[in-house]
């Protein structure tokens, strides 16, 4: 069976390396994705012999929150925590965000308890 995301896939460049050829299979990352411009999905695309069908423009973090229930919120990224390449969360989300499987979001009293920061200014002595 045919699928658009066989055809059409998804590449994370790293910036500054994304296009040095002996660091750019080490920093960037590709997938296959669906989406399109004109579906919920959104991933507008440019297609070139050598690539394919390559999305150029979505989504880098999506966020579901309820508004009557904030202490169930989730979240994705599209790649990971870490901009690290050597990093275990590099791009531990990534398939993740393409399935859009989220990730929990707790905030609640009892999560928060006992982590507050508090900012004050600094005082600035005049001379």
């Amino acid at each position: 069976n045919w699928e658009w995301q066989h055809a059409h896939s998804t590449k994370y460049g790293h910036f500054p390396f994304r296009d040095t050829n002996i660091l750019k299979h080490l920093f960037n990352r590709r997938i296959s994705s669906g989406g399109g411009t004109q579906t919920v999905n959104v991933g507008d695309f440019r297609y070139s012999i050598s690539d394919g069908y390559e999305q150029v423009i979505g989504a880098a973090y999506r966020m579901i929150i309820d508004l009557g229930n904030l202490s169930d919120m989730q979240y994705i990224l599209s790649t990971g925590q870490s901009a690290n390449v050597f990093s275990e969360h590099y791009d531990d989300m990534v398939q993740s965000h393409r399935d859009m499987h989220f990730n929990n979001l707790k905030f609640n009293e009892e999560h928060l308890a006992g982590k507050t920061l508090i900012l004050k200014p600094l005082k600035i002595m005049e001379q």
